[in-house]
């Protein structure tokens, strides 16, 4: 056989200019061009097919075998496939100088139809040839699925959702953007908890779809916030639990009771809805009838005025009930284990209606008789017998206890009927010792020492607890008319 040369053979075109046709067996080549190369058919150089070069860009065409285009690989569009039509329904297209936004380039890849007639789709196949990842550009979605071809993921952009899928079909997440809400699915493909974004509600359900427990940031028609448990034929319990696992508290639906324990597990507070056998609500505080009585506690119940100060003290301990004034100092005991009611003022006095004529000269530690029925006045007359006591409240002595108090009336005044209280007194007529009878004197409002007494039966207001020697002043006395 002859040595092989290379050769070539030169064509001359219609417009007179030559074609060139290079055959070259040492490379395996095939070359053909206007002067410059623009197709090259290399065996050696990865079996590559160029076209284009040296100042001309290349085509390269694929045709059916009617004669139509149906791939077109070039300079414009780098990959374009053609239907019957003349429609391109995938198209590869190169960005790199094209958008601005990103100044290293991209490339895209399109399916589907220019005129929206045809949908575009990828489908990626595992070993056996069945799709496992799926992209529609007709449903705005990727779809990922199992074994048995079904959808276990989806995204949906139209939809603005995402759907997780259990085996057989139902979906058992939904993630919804239009609707801002996240559901998950029983077994049975019933909801079984729902966050609604848009609403602003959390809502759980049983395996038969009722709800049993809702959360609703616009409960009552907005403005306040809910928390629902229970429904649907079942009742709601609320546990709250310790780092140890123990009950620190329950609410119970069922019997609405509440139930509140300390870190022994024992029960400090139980609110009942309904006492057994009655049809009244209690509330315990410290140990409840029925625990076990080792390690219980005694109740305690404090309620504080809006100075922050102790107002009401329920003492389990020592069995008694403490009342303050404003100040938080105790005033009133109710001693439940001596059986004792202790009262810090010093008497006991009654409210009566003053004459009101004289209301402007009634104060605490003057002295008064009876005027009309129901009536006082401020006495003025020595030994008088409708004496009724000393108005109430002078200096360090309050009443610690008042009958017959009306609300809201200017016209009625305390009046000591018995214990401690400051008297307005006159010595002027005599001086006055500790343990003398006093009676009204003829100076207004003023007590006197009781010299007669004859005169003094009836008309005594009770007994001088210190002296007073001349003239007015105000001694504490024992009230105790007779």
């Amino acid at each position: 056989m002859p040595e092989p040369i290379p050769g070539k053979l030169e064509i001359q075109n219609s417009d007179g200019s030559v074609t060139t046709i290079a055959l070259d067996g040492d490379n395996g080549s095939i070359s053909a061009g206007v002067d410059k190369i623009k197709l090259t058919l290399d065996s050696l150089a990865n079996a590559s097919i160029s076209a284009g070069g040296s100042g001309y860009s290349g085509i390269i065409t694929l045709y059916d075998d009617s004669g139509k285009e149906r791939v077109v690989i070039g300079s414009v569009s780098p990959i374009a496939a053609i239907d019957g039509s003349g429609k391109i329904f995938l198209m590869v297209e190169d960005f790199s100088d094209i958008d601005p936004r990103d100044a290293s380039g991209f490339c895209r890849l399109l399916l589907g139809s220019s005129d929206g007639k045809k949908s575009g789709g990828i489908g990626l196949r595992d070993q056996i040839g069945n799709d496992s990842i799926f992209l529609d550009g007709g449903g705005g979605s990727i779809a990922l699925k199992d074994y048995d071809r079904n959808d276990s993921i989806v995204l949906n952009g139209h939809e603005s959702s995402m759907k997780l899928k259990k085996p057989g079909g139902w979906n058992s997440i939904i993630i919804d953007g239009a609707n801002y809400s996240i559901t998950t699915t029983n077994w049975a493909g019933k909801d079984s908890i729902v966050l609604n974004g848009a609403n602003n509600i959390v809502r759980i359900f049983d395996g038969s779809g009722k709800e049993v427990l809702g959360l609703d940031a616009n409960a009552a028609g907005g403005g306040h916030a809910g928390l629902f448990l229970g429904g649907g034929g079942k009742p709601g319990i609320l546990v709250m639990r310790d780092s140890a696992g123990r009950d620190s508290m329950n609410l119970n639906g069922l019997t609405g009771d509440l139930n509140i324990y300390d870190e022994n597990g024992k029960r400090l507070l139980a609110v009942r809805g309904k006492v057994k056998g009655t049809d009244t609500a209690g509330l315990w505080i410290g140990a409840h009838p029925g625990d076990s009585a080792s390690g219980a506690k005694a109740g305690y119940l404090e309620i504080r005025n809006s100075s922050g100060n102790p107002s009401m003290i329920l003492n389990g301990f020592d069995n008694s009930v403490w009342m303050n004034n404003k100040d938080g100092q105790n005033t009133i005991i109710l001693d439940g284990a001596r059986g004792d009611i202790i009262l810090q003022n010093a008497d006991c006095a009654e409210d009566f209606d003053i004459c009101q004529s004289e209301l402007s000269q009634v104060e605490p530690g003057t002295v008064m008789v009876i005027d009309t029925v129901n009536t006082l006045r401020v006495s003025s007359k020595p030994y008088d017998k409708r004496v009724a006591g000393v108005v109430s409240g002078a200096g360090d002595y309050k009443p610690g206890l008042v009958l017959d108090k009306k609300q809201s009336n200017d016209s009625r005044k305390s009046i000591s009927l018995m214990g401690k209280v400051n008297c307005k007194v006159d010595a002027t007529y005599s001086p006055i010792e500790i343990g003398d009878l006093l009676t009204t004197s003829s100076t207004v409002g003023h007590a006197m020492r009781a010299n007669d007494p004859m005169k003094a039966f009836g008309a005594v207001i009770g007994k001088a607890l210190s002296s007073a020697k001349e003239g007015l002043s105000m001694i504490p006395i024992l009230v105790a008319l007779q």
